[in-house]
């Protein structure tokens, strides 16, 4: 499916990791895991890969707002190789 793994936390009654400051790549990833890991207590680390409308730059800014700094965020995105690379230069500052 082409809707983000915070569909599923939903469906799943899980609360959100960034609204209570944890790193989380639920809003970018693909979604049909059922949430596995935020339902088990994990922070989604964007295995399924991203999402068509992907908002890395909306991302970005609420894991500033939550006390990431550029280079963590840039550590947690590493997991979409290439696909971040190439929109970095939108989704940066």
């Amino acid at each position: 499916p082409d809707t983000a793994v915070c569909f599923e936390c939903r469906l799943n009654e899980n609360q959100c990791h960034l609204k209570n400051n944890r790193p989380c790549l639920g809003p970018v990833t693909r979604s049909g895991c059922n949430s596995v890991c935020v339902n088990g207590g994990e922070a989604c680390l964007g295995c399924r890969g991203p999402i068509e409308q992907a908002n890395f730059k909306k991302l970005r800014q609420e894991l500033n707002r939550t006390g990431y700094d550029d280079q963590e965020i840039d550590n947690l995105l590493t997991i979409y190789g290439d696909y971040e690379k190439e929109h970095k230069k939108l989704i940066r500052k």
